[in-house]
């Protein structure tokens, strides 16, 4: 449903959610007739399972949290490409391959020379280490989409032309951060807009 009520993007939290990856694949499928891209948070930078499952799987990118160095941002990117880019690994015929290309010889090429094209990088911002290095990471890994930070962070972004992304609480905040320059502004999540959708009901319906 969230994906169809006019967002941009959606976060599936394979970090922090209660469901693993074989309930993956079946919200990946619920979202995939929806506008919005999905994104997966992982587990880290060396989480190389969550991130070939989260892309073979079909999902529109990774958001790869607890990223401290550029070793630690070169190695989540990796993952996430296809040599010579990267280091990921292909199996055919996948979820990814199937809905986006089709089958057969042709499907395949083209799924191989798109696949690093489509699928986004987003890291996190969560450490003073990382924010040490921010500038490193940079300048000196391609293939970052967009990096999760705090505002007196965009600067880095803004030189080095990556979208600069945030999680904030509401509407309100979100024009905020987006008048500031953010590209990929986190609002809230599903369990207290559903609360806050039957809270309001609620509150209607009694005296």
């Amino acid at each position: 449903m969230l994906a169809h009520s006019g967002v941009d993007w959606l976060c599936l939290d394979m970090q922090h959610g209660a469901v693993g990856y074989a309930e993956l694949a079946g919200l990946l499928q619920a979202t995939a007739s929806g506008r919005a891209k999905t994104i997966v948070r992982v587990g880290g930078p060396s989480d190389r399972f969550g991130i070939q499952q989260a892309l073979d799987q079909g999902a529109g990118g990774v958001m790869v949290p607890l990223v401290n160095s550029v070793a630690e941002a070169r190695e989540a990117v990796a993952y996430c490409r296809f040599p010579p880019e990267g280091c990921r690994s292909l199996v055919a015929p996948s979820r990814a391959l199937l809905t986006q290309e089709g089958v057969g010889g042709p499907a395949l090429s083209r799924y191989l020379a798109n696949a690093n094209r489509r699928v986004q990088v987003w890291l996190q911002v969560e450490t003073v280490q990382c924010l040490e290095a921010l500038d490193d990471i940079l300048s000196s890994v391609p293939g970052i989409d967009c990096m999760f930070l705090g505002p007196a962070d965009m600067a880095s972004c803004r030189r080095h032309g990556v979208a600069a992304g945030c999680f904030c609480l509401g509407p309100a905040a979100a024009r905020q951060l987006a008048a500031l320059g953010y590209s990929a502004v986190a609002f809230d999540v599903d369990l207290s807009m559903l609360l806050g959708s039957a809270t309001a009901s609620m509150a209607q319906l009694r005296p």
